[in-house]
């Protein structure tokens, strides 16, 4: 699977599955271009896992 994001708006990707014993691998490539509120802030490539809860409750509403 492919997948391009730009980090100008928040967002999630999710599954209504569980999984366990799985390997996760992702690669980052940084651009330069940065937008608010985040344009002072330490980069970071934003990966979230192992979380549980209801969708748009967590952190930044995804």
């Amino acid at each position: 699977m492919f997948l391009k994001l730009r980090g100008e708006i928040f967002g999630s990707l999710m599954s209504k599955k569980d999984y366990e014993n799985y390997h996760l691998k992702f690669q980052v490539k940084w651009g330069n271009k940065q937008w608010e509120p985040l344009l002072k802030a330490k980069r970071n490539n934003g990966m979230l896992y192992h979380s549980i809860g209801e969708p748009g409750k967590g952190l930044w509403n995804t």
